[in-house]
């Protein structure tokens, strides 16, 4: 895993993120009046990861007569190293940014957002009163070209319903050229504002060693962010929100501390090389959160994939090509469909993370139809049972391979690992189906191999049963006669977890799991103070040997998150077992907390206080 850290830090070091020195400093302002570049007097750069918004380059951007537009700045020729100052001050940009030029590796041409400007694929269209006409029922009409197809916002931040008979307050359609509002009176006195994406792109890359920071980017048609390029483009501390069908489209991208809300397809990626994202958090996707359909490599850490408001179709991660693709210290949930899907003839590793709280029509915590290969371990899947169908693993393809190590799964309205064909192989893992209900910890089909030992079985009340082969067993004496398998396994028993009731699956005193694995390496498990994303440790074994499931035992210590290993410092989403203390060594500038969890807290490092 060090390995893999190392080589996103690599990645990143080749574009911007390991120096700030810069060759000269332009800018662009909504209002810019300069006709061509015109050098401008810089400031220090911010750090690697910072919040979007708390940048600002006043000597940089005060000045409207010394900066260009995004028209003229397309217009250009720049250099490596070179800085454009992105400014605020006058509001939303809304024209195309399309990088004219190529930085090189180690030296990019950096986009530097003060204030976190918005470059916006919306225009306003709210008008004036007589631009409307009242077709009656409050609803009124206005001429306007292109369909907005989903992205209508009032009053500058709410996002509109599209509805074909608007009948109530932000509500919106559009037909042939004509746009409708609901509105009480004339929606120019009604509402603040209105605002509809009129543009397919927010920024369009061409050039290679193109970095944008602390930026946000909205409303389009299409594509918020589209790169056609195979050389690195990179994106840190920013946000793309309101776009109808892409976040970031293509290219091989290096994404940091960036968040991606109310998408269709927040990532999407196809072709060769080798990408890395960190602390990404992508929420309010519409068919997957991210779609990997590339032959090259995909690194994910330290990132969290949520459907906040409601359950959509896709699954989070969806992975359909032969590359490879490798995902750590992350948390996936509240999913329709699955937290991870593989499809393709590719390989996923997924490292210290949580999967949990599927809650749609057909949720599956990990999903393979392909011949491909998941490695899962040191993880913990809980909470897929919002339906009858709650699934914690799947396969259904032959030639499929799934290694199941040192993982908790718990809570299923379903099978809790459903095998209709391909190889599964299950080391040291707690099967805990959560719930007496009537069906199996374990259901192997005739199509299907399994391979597993010193694995943990366990259903709440005590009726347990695994089915093989179309024959349910109903003792672990019967399921190892039928499957030749789990001789080292645990005779069915409670796992003691500190808290179901909680998500709390670390193991209490008396577990009967403590120490009852098997030797798979040097090093393996979470601390029990794991945390996602990011702070998830792999700790190597001492007193008590290999324990079953994905925790350590016993660890008990607080733990520090550290700026480049925390999210908080954005997102500040932490999972914490009650009486665990928590210190928080944020950057230099501000404050030092202390924190004593239990329970999930999700904010911003300004709502913690200190007790």
């Amino acid at each position: 895993m060090k390995k893999l850290l190392g080589l996103a830090i690599n990645l990143a070091c080749l574009l911007i993120l390991c120096g700030n020195a810069w060759s000269a400093s332009y800018c662009i302002r909504a209002d810019g009046t300069a006709v061509a570049k015109t050098a401008v007097t810089g400031c220090a750069l911010p750090p690697e990861v910072h919040p979007y918004g708390d940048y600002t380059c006043a000597s940089a951007c005060s000045d409207a007569t010394k900066c260009m537009t995004i028209d003229v700045s397309d217009g250009q020729t720049f250099s490596p190293d070179d800085v454009i100052f992105v400014c605020a001050d006058a509001g939303k940009i809304r024209q195309v940014l399309n990088p004219p030029s190529a930085g090189t590796s180690g030296h990019p041409i950096r986009y530097q957002g003060s204030g976190s400007p918005v470059i916006s694929g919306t225009d306003v269209v709210i008008g004036v009163v007589g631009d409307w006409t009242d077709t009656g029922g409050n609803v009124w009409t206005k001429a306007l070209a292109v369909d907005p197809l989903y992205i209508v916002l009032f009053n500058n931040s709410v996002l509109g319903v599209l509805d074909a008979t608007p009948d109530t307050i932000y509500e919106w359609a559009w037909a042939g050229g004509v746009f409708s509002v609901y509105s009480i009176g004339n929606p120019a006195s009604y509402y603040s504002n209105i605002e509809a994406a009129q543009r397919n792109q927010v920024v369009y890359v061409t050039q290679g060693y193109n970095h944008f920071d602390n930026m946000i980017f909205e409303g389009s048609t299409s594509i918020a962010v589209q790169n056609t390029i195979t050389t690195l483009a990179s994106y840190s501390n920013s946000e793309i929100r309101w776009t109808y069908n892409y976040g970031f489209y293509s290219g091989i991208l290096i994404l940091n501390n960036v968040n991606i809300s109310t998408s269709l397809r927040p990532v999407t990626i196809s072709g060769t090389g080798a990408h890395a994202f960190s602390r990404l958090y992508i929420t309010d996707w519409n068919n997957q959160g991210i779609d990997y359909a590339g032959t090259g490599s995909l690194l994910i850490n330290n990132s969290y994939i949520v459907e906040e408001t409601s359950y959509n179709a896709g699954p989070a991660i969806s992975i359909s090509s032969t590359g490879s693709v490798t995902i750590i210290d992350t948390e996936i949930s509240r999913f329709a469909t699955s937290g991870i899907y593989l499809s393709g003839a590719g390989q996923i590793s997924f490292d210290n993370g949580y999967i949990h709280d599927g809650n749609g029509s057909a949720e599956i915590g990990i999903l393979s139809t392909s011949t491909g290969t998941i490695n899962f371990t040191n993880s913990v899947v809980s909470n897929m049972s919002g339906s009858s169908t709650g699934v914690g693993a799947s396969m259904t393809t032959a030639a499929g391979f799934m290694n199941l190590s040192s993982n908790t799964f718990y809570g299923s309205k379903n099978d809790l690992i459903d095998i209709d064909t391909g190889t599964l192989v299950a080391y040291n893992n707690i099967f805990h189906i959560g719930a007496a209900n009537a069906n199996d910890v374990i259901d192997k089909a005739a199509g299907a191999t399994y391979v597993g030992n010193n694995n943990l079985f366990w259903e709440t009340g005590g009726a347990w049963s695994a089915s093989y082969e179309g024959v349910v067993q109903t003792t672990i004496a019967g399921w190892r006669t039928a499957s030749g398998q789990d001789a080292n396994s645990l005779t069915p028993a409670d796992p003691l977890f500190y808290s179901t009731a909680n998500s709390q699956f670390q193991l209490t005193a008396g577990s009967p799991a403590i120490g009852a694995g098997t030797d798979l390496g040097t090093s393996s498990g979470l601390d029990i103070d794991a945390v996602w994303p990011g702070n998830v440790t792999s700790v190597d074994w001492d007193t008590y040997g290999w324990n079953i499931g994905a925790y350590a035992y016993p660890t008990g210590r607080g733990y520090t998150i550290r700026p480049g290993d925390w999210p908080d410092y954005y997102h500040n989403i932490i999972t914490l077992r009650s009486g665990i203390r928590v210190r928080i060594k944020p950057p230099v500038g501000l404050e030092q907390y202390w924190f004593e969890g239990g329970g999930r807290t999700k904010g911003k490092l300004v709502d913690i206080t200190q007790p």
